[in-house]
């Protein structure tokens, strides 16, 4: 793990082989739990992918399949997904209206394969609205020491991520 010089997150090392998503093209979210269970299958059309950020959207009522059943969400969401850091970041508006709130997840830094995106959901989060921002999930039990200091770390840059939203809001 290194640690940005620009903003001092940890960071992990980029892997250069996983292919770039392509924009324009639509590709599926497959997260997963901890312990490898199925979390929730999404999709999204690609905006832009620069080898170490992925910025995908999806409509408001588009199926997002989870563990619990089919979920529809009341939010245009823009999301972002990086390779080397330990979360992504949800913006989440209502359709034809104004940035409602971000959502932050802790998540294992963001893997690449033709027509899909995965990660691991380390089951911490952060919804951020109106100059408020609470805790939405508990770290999973059952973590190594080392899965937990890099959910500490995740926790850590998603706060000052969370400081820069409130000025956004």
């Amino acid at each position: 793990m290194t640690v940005s010089e620009r903003d001092g997150a940890p960071r992990m090392p980029l892997t250069v082989d996983q292919p770039v998503a392509t924009p324009g093209s639509r590709i599926l979210l497959r997260a997963t739990k901890y312990d490898g269970s199925a979390h929730w299958i999404q999709p999204f059309t690609v905006i832009a992918d620069d080898g170490q950020m992925v910025i995908t959207q999806y409509r408001a009522r588009t199926p997002i399949f989870t563990s619990r059943g089919e979920f529809r969400s009341p939010y245009d969401s823009r999301v972002y997904f990086w390779r080397d850091r330990w979360y992504n970041v949800f913006r989440l508006s209502k359709p034809r209206n104004d940035l409602s709130l971000w959502y932050c997840n802790v998540t294992t830094p963001l893997t690449v394969q033709p027509g899909q995106l995965s990660y691991v959901d380390l089951d911490s989060d952060e919804e951020v609205s109106n100059q408020r921002s609470r805790v939405t999930d508990r770290v999973s039990g059952g973590l190594s020491t080392a899965a937990r200091t890099r959910v500490i770390m995740g926790c850590w840059s998603l706060s000052r991520l969370v400081s820069t939203c409130l000025e956004e809001l």
